[in-house]
């Protein structure tokens, strides 16, 4: 079966019995024997990108981009505003997962992190749920 990094980052894929195979962003066939240490490795198989639509030119999607800024703000709000704990990870920041659901999509990393930095702006200081998080829906 053929393998590649999920990323742009080669993998040093190693097996107890001393055998090493490095996978880049190009697909490499390994052996039977190397398969799982290729998964936990971070690299994808030929398998889960046909069953997951995974485009072998391109790569994983990495995220939607149809979702925007304020869509991603709004979710937070509605997750914030629903007071409900499996909204947020136990540290208190809103779950990535959730959060992707509710945009119908893949949330891209920078947006999330600039939704929630604005939100932070914007707001005055509550208690999260569930976490030491703090942020509200409160406008300005």
């Amino acid at each position: 079966m053929k393998f590649r990094s999920r990323d742009e980052k080669v993998r040093r894929i190693t097996d107890p019995s001393g055998h090493v195979a490095l996978v880049g962003h190009d697909w490499r066939e390994l052996p039977e024997f190397l398969h799982n240490a290729a998964l936990e490795a971070g690299c994808i198989s030929s398998d889960q990108a046909k069953t997951f639509g995974v485009n072998a030119a391109r790569g994983p999607a990495r995220f939607d981009e149809n979702i925007t800024l304020e869509m991603v703000k709004n979710a937070m709000k509605e997750m914030l505003s629903s007071n409900d704990d499996a909204n947020f990870t136990t540290s208190g920041m809103p779950s990535k997962a959730v959060l992707n659901k509710m945009c119908g999509g893949r949330v891209a990393a920078e947006l999330y992190d600039q939704a929630f930095a604005e939100l932070q702006q914007e707001s005055e200081t509550v208690d999260v749920p569930g976490g030491t998080g703090t942020v509200s829906t409160s406008e300005q």
